[in-house]
């Protein structure tokens, strides 16, 4: 199950925030997440462009949290192109790790959830242009 609370920019959905739960794994995250879509219908190397974009907002973003990681996710065992949950794993830019059977109680997640909204507000300051395709140009072209 993937539960996702999208910010509309120019009419396509961009960064969100999202709890990605797969129902056979044993754990959640809740993630800083791109839109994968975004990156297969706009680029000729979706894979190679949404990791750089990645990797740039890893080094741009202040992390002042030690609950939450740059390190990719896993959520698929055999990976293919269209999935969305390989989106998941490939547009991860921060995550906090859950087991599901030991999830925070309420006040924690909610002071998870306003961290990882934190650093979606840093990201919105840090971004290039207000068009989000001319912003991830200029991260690919920089």
């Amino acid at each position: 199950m993937i539960m996702t609370y999208p910010t509309v920019h120019n009419k396509v959905i961009t960064w969100f925030t999202c709890l990605v739960t797969i129902c056979k794994t044993p754990t959640s995250h809740l993630s800083l997440n791109q839109g994968w879509t975004f990156f297969k219908e706009h680029y000729t190397q979706p894979l190679e462009t949404a990791e750089q974009v990645n990797n740039y907002w890893r080094q741009h973003l202040t992390i002042n949290d030690d609950r939450i990681t740059t390190n990719d996710i896993n959520l698929v065992k055999e990976k293919r192109d269209r999935d969305a949950r390989l989106g998941n794993e490939i547009c991860n830019i921060a995550s906090i790790h859950y087991e599901k059977d030991h999830l925070p109680d309420n006040q924690q997640m909610i002071a998870d959830l306003k961290n990882m909204l934190s650093l979606f507000a840093e990201l919105k300051q840090h971004m290039h242009n207000t068009d989000l395709e001319a912003s991830i140009n200029a991260i690919v072209n920089d």
